[in-house]
């Protein structure tokens, strides 16, 4: 990041997208962020069909957004 510039990234867990393991995937991105607090913020990722339901959940731990 400091080579190209990047000042802060928004990341999330993509891999879950094929794997299905939004909490696990989830659960690393709160991690690297908790680690790097100001190069770093966590977006949660989950499944479209469990949005209306996990939506306010995520939101209540530390990740600043969801990607559905």
């Amino acid at each position: 990041m400091d080579r190209c510039a990047v000042e802060r990234a928004w990341v999330f867990g993509y891999d879950a997208v094929a794997t299905h393991r939004f909490e696990e995937a989830n659960a690393r991105v709160l991690d690297l962020a908790e680690r790097h607090p100001d190069r770093f913020t966590p977006l949660g990722l989950l499944n479209p069909l469990d949005a209306e339901t996990e939506t306010p959940r995520l939101l209540t731990r530390a990740l600043r957004g969801v990607r559905v």
